[in-house]
């Protein structure tokens, strides 16, 4: 038997987000509000998964970032953004990582899988 860990089953739909203390400055950093993370999970939103990695920081420290999800999707003004969110938990719950408007990458995703609908 193997020792690499095995993916995580992927929920089959965008799981409801909670905020934890930090979660608004992380957000704004990026541009956006908890209101907009909402509305991205509300409105057509895409889940992939993003896979874990380690890698050594700026600062120097090495760091292992787990397995997450990102939800893709538009705010109501049709703007495309990327959350990145934890595994949900037992109650199917979700908390907020960061967000951040999204990659021409992760908007060809959104639109590939939104049967080529733009916004």
């Amino acid at each position: 038997m193997s020792n690499v860990p095995r993916r995580r089953r992927r929920p089959r739909r965008v799981p409801e987000f909670q905020e934890s203390p930090d979660t608004a400055d992380k957000l704004d950093a990026h541009g956006l509000t908890i209101e907009q993370a909402m509305e991205v999970r509300q409105i057509d939103p895409v889940m992939a998964a993003q896979s874990a990695k380690s890698y050594f920081g700026p600062d120097g420290v090495f760091y292992e970032q787990p397995e997450r999800l990102k939800i893709i999707g538009p705010d109501r003004t049709g703007r495309i953004f990327t959350i990145i969110i934890e595994y949900p938990d037992q109650d199917d719950r979700s908390t907020i990582v960061t967000g951040f408007e999204s990659s021409r990458r992760d908007e060809l995703l959104h639109r590939r899988h939104r049967g080529g609908r733009r916004r």
